[in-house]
């Protein structure tokens, strides 16, 4: 009888190991998965939107043909990167040619809502746009140059550092930049 006695525990003890490695294994697979997300959405990729080479074809209100240049500009009233970068809207604005250049500013938000937000910043584009969330980004700010046949030439996403926005307002505009230092000074006055 005491030999039974004997393989009992050690039955006992087989089973408790088994079930401690099932728990263990339960609560890895747990923790990969509520990871797994997280490393998907950090993974390396192409930008969401339009990229340089893309036409931009479809966006109900967008006219093109007009104009050898437009620059778009995605916004929304409830981005503090988009308010950090009125003055650069209104650079564009003061030093763009108006037959040539015609600046658009898209949003997700009314067009009401959206003008009012701009007026608020000193910023009166040609025309605003009410667009689906997404339809040319998913992130804002963003301003796109595009060719009159509708061809992204550049996407600048985010808010430009105060020291890069003259010369790239400058770059966008085709002007020469060796008075924009004084410019630049403004901007970052503002």
């Amino acid at each position: 009888m005491s030999g039974a006695g004997s393989s009992r525990p050690a039955l006992w003890q087989n089973l408790e190991r088994v079930t401690n490695v099932a728990i263990l294994a339960a609560c890895v697979a747990l923790v990969v998965a509520a990871i797994r997300p997280g490393l998907a959405a950090r993974a390396p990729g192409p930008p969401p939107g339009p990229v340089v080479g893309d036409r931009l074809e479809g966006i109900d209100g967008l006219e093109l043909a007009g104009h050898e240049q437009t620059l778009l500009v995605a916004v929304s009233s409830r981005c503090r990167y988009c308010t950090e970068s009125m003055p650069l809207y209104r650079q564009l604005l003061d030093w763009r040619q108006e037959e040539r250049t015609q600046v658009v500013v898209a949003s997700a938000e009314s067009a009401a809502v959206t003008a009012a937000y701009l007026a608020e910043h000193g910023v009166e584009p040609d025309r605003i746009l009410e667009v689906a969330a997404g339809e040319i980004g998913t992130a804002t700010p963003t301003l796109l140059d595009v060719s009159r046949s509708g061809e992204v030439r550049e996407v600048i996403v985010g808010r430009l550092p105060d020291a890069e926005a003259a010369d790239v307002a400058a770059r966008l505009l085709g002007i020469d930049s060796m008075w924009t230092g004084a410019a630049m000074t403004r901007l970052q006055e503002e």
